[in-house]
């Protein structure tokens, strides 16, 4: 059982290395292409960075879910859904824009998960209404907040990028991950703003991400936690 255990492991740690080295590429692809000022004057420079290290961070990422989830359909769609997330967190960094396919790429996995969960619990009405609920219950209210500041406080990549974690963890973790994200954002991005000079513009995109990775491994032993500690 142990030997199988770790075979498996490897295994999943090996194809985490190789689709890292794939994302690699994709990031580089999309940095090239110069869209922001920023990105150009790094392309310009000579300074595009290479990021030698998504294929390790990446077969991280698939072997701390692999240790969670069983060889399942929801294991491999919660790998391809942290890899969309490595992905568009480095992306957003340096361009201030979420691919729209990388949106597209998690949501698609969203729905995987939504079918996975259906036909493991056989509760095919609560699960698709858990998620579709989901779906707009983060990114229904950023979609107000973007149309009332006309695009000055959130961006619309943002907004889908919700819409489409929603889809992936439901509606509960989804609020979950928003707040642990503006947590992370208010005490990391004034750090970055006064010791390394970044703007006050954010790129929200990868404290999304931190959060949706939170709450999607260890979402449901905090909400436990918490409704414990509340009615405790």
């Amino acid at each position: 059982m142990f030997a199988e255990k770790l075979g498996l492991h490897i295994l999943i740690l090996l194809l985490g290395l190789a689709a890292g080295s794939c994302l690699r590429e994709y990031i580089k692809n999309i940095l090239k292409e110069g869209r922001t000022e920023k990105a150009c004057m790094l392309v310009q420079r000579h300074k595009l960075p290479f990021f030698s290290g998504v294929e390790i961070i990446n077969g991280l990422l698939w072997l701390r879910v692999a240790a969670i989830f069983d060889l399942s359909w929801e294991l491999f769609f919660y790998c391809c859904a942290v890899s969309a997330l490595l992905a568009l967190s480095i992306i957003d960094w340096y361009t201030y824009e979420i691919p729209a396919r990388c949106n597209f790429f998690l949501a698609l996995t969203g729905l995987g998960i939504m079918w996975a969960e259906a036909m493991e619990m056989g509760a095919w009405s609560q699960v698709i209404w858990g998620h579709l609920i989901g779906s707009g219950v983060i990114s229904l209210f950023l979609l107000g907040l973007l149309m009332a500041s006309r695009g000055r406080a959130i961006g619309g990549g943002d907004v889908k990028l919700m819409a489409a974690a929603g889809l992936l963890l439901g509606w509960e973790k989804i609020i979950l991950a928003f707040l642990i994200s503006c947590i992370a954002g208010s005490i990391v991005h004034p750090l970055l703003m006064k010791w390394k000079g970044r703007g006050r513009v954010l790129a929200f995109g990868p404290y999304l991400a931190f959060g949706i990775w939170i709450a999607l491994i260890h979402g449901r032993e905090i909400i436990i936690w918490y409704f414990r500690y509340l009615f405790s």
